[in-house]
């Protein structure tokens, strides 16, 4: 990807071929709610739908049951897009923590990482409405 953030290119990166109407990069994520929102909507969904989820992972939530508010409180941001339509379509790279006790990381695999990196992509109504479109994994 030429220019843009790691999850959408930059328009002005693409040259005369670029779409209009496409994403296009949040120039400071953090400062945007509803893109926290987003991001916090995806990792309680990943948690909570286990086809989103890897074997291991599925160990991970089964031993550690980790409680909602201890998620919440480690996501963050990495990389954000949006698309004006009737509405703005969001897509929002996220970083949380599987939060799990001493006791119970004693019961994981040696090194296994409780950090996992998702992309959330949702819909935004022209009343505010928040939709949850898709999670899954970012690749690494």
């Amino acid at each position: 990807m030429v220019g843009g953030n790691g999850l959408c290119a930059s328009p002005g990166s693409l040259g005369p071929n670029a779409l209009a109407g496409a994403y296009t990069p949040v120039d400071d994520p953090d400062d945007d709610s509803t893109i926290f929102d987003v991001a916090e909507l995806g990792s309680m969904a990943y948690l909570k739908k286990q086809n989103l989820q890897s074997s291991l992972d599925k160990r991970i939530i089964r031993i550690c049951r980790p409680k909602t508010i201890k998620v919440l409180e480690t996501v963050e941001v990495d990389a954000a897009c949006s698309q004006i339509v009737a509405g703005t379509n969001y897509k929002v790279k996220s970083t949380f923590e599987i939060p799990c006790s001493r006791g119970a990381v004693k019961k994981l695999p040696a090194g296994v990482s409780l950090d996992r990196t998702i992309i959330t992509e949702a819909y935004e109504s022209l009343d505010g409405d928040l939709d949850l479109k898709e999670v899954y994994a970012a690749e690494e």
